[in-house]
């Protein structure tokens, strides 16, 4: 029409999306070559135009009742490439589902939006059994939206369109909207777990390569202050188990920032396996699981205000460059699959 002629560009309102689970078979998935009908869009399908380039990045935002953020998109986001996904996952590429970018070209678009939050940073990933040929995401994701009522903002070049956007439960799940409120508050926490978690072991890693540099250079006293300093990071580091066991028992290995990633990824996992509840054991789990978060967290920022501090003056003194615990950590490990960091 003509003012869709006139605006540089247009938001169309969505059809009301269905929160629904994908068949999660244990077996072998079909194989490429197999004749199969294709799904449909995997989330709520959001259509827009643009009348012209944009000289600037499109964003994509989605907003809950309370106008708190859920999601966001830009047409300037970078996705991991493919041979990096292929590094620490043992499959066939063509499994995995083709990064999404937002267009900032002319003409008619179409998004989908997987109705969850932002996933976690995460020390591994991985893709499920229950796979589709060029259509499989990858694991963790974050939380599952809660069905209800969003706004979906679209930004070009400086101006925003809005429409609302419906999220129906799948009508064959039964659960009350308390108890899967429950579950989405369990998602988060878990989330927001691995994120801390994840943040400290960067800062922690990256404090102990640069003191693993020093000590041909530090003598005496500097050289044992930066051994005690390695040794109570080391403490906080620790490393990934190949198992989570479930609830904490006597004579089991005390937490660190590599198993309390892990763990929290395991409850997120536990959580999001059946829109109900989550059990009384999962939340024993998730509530040690935040006590030991708070407790090295404590110990991390006593490091951070105190140890550091004297380190550096130390240092200084004798003419050695200090430490700075917010630069780059050196590559990961082989077996991790990098920060995490969504696309």
């Amino acid at each position: 029409n003509s003012k869709l002629a006139q605006d540089a560009a247009a938001l169309f309102t969505p059809q009301e999306a269905i929160r629904f689970r994908w068949n999660r078979n244990t077996d072998t998935p079909l194989p490429p070559e197999t004749p199969a009908g294709k799904n449909p869009p995997d989330g709520a399908i959001i259509d827009y135009y643009l009348r012209a380039s944009s000289n600037t990045p499109v964003i994509l935002e989605i907003f809950d009742t309370e106008n708190h953020l859920v999601r966001r998109y830009s047409s300037a986001d970078k996705p991991e490439p493919l041979d990096k996904i292929a590094a620490s996952n043992p499959i066939a590429m063509y499994w995995v589902r083709p990064p999404q970018i937002l267009s900032a070209e002319a003409g008619m678009h179409r998004f989908v939006w997987d109705m969850h939050y932002p996933p976690p940073k995460a020390l591994s990933h991985e893709f499920p059994i229950s796979a589709i040929v060029h259509d499989t995401p990858q694991y963790p994701q974050g939380a599952r939206a809660l069905p209800g009522q969003y706004a979906v903002k679209l930004t070009v070049e400086g101006k925003t369109y809005t429409q609302p956007l419906t999220v129906e439960m799948d009508p064959r799940i039964k659960t009350s909207e308390a108890d899967l409120r429950k579950q989405f508050d369990m998602e988060s926490g878990a989330i927001q777990g691995m994120n801390e978690s994840y943040q400290a072991l960067r800062q922690v890693r990256s404090l102990r390569a640069q003191i693993k540099d020093r000590p041909s250079k530090a003598k005496g006293s500097v050289a044992d202050a930066l051994s005690a300093l390695d040794k109570s990071a080391g403490e906080l580091e620790g490393t990934t188990q190949s198992a989570f066991f479930g609830l904490p028992s006597s004579g089991k290995e005390p937490e660190n920032f590599s198993t309390l990633n892990q763990h929290f990824g395991a409850v997120l996992a536990v959580a999001d396996s059946a829109d109900v509840a989550p059990t009384t054991q999962a939340a024993a789990v998730y509530r040690e699981l935040e006590a030991a978060l708070e407790n090295l967290l404590g110990r991390w920022k006593k490091i951070l205000a105190n140890d550091i501090p004297a380190a550096n003056a130390s240092l200084k003194k004798a003419g050695l460059p200090q430490l700075d615990p917010n630069q780059p950590p050196p590559s990961p490990p082989a077996g991790e699959s990098g920060d995490g960091d969504e696309p």
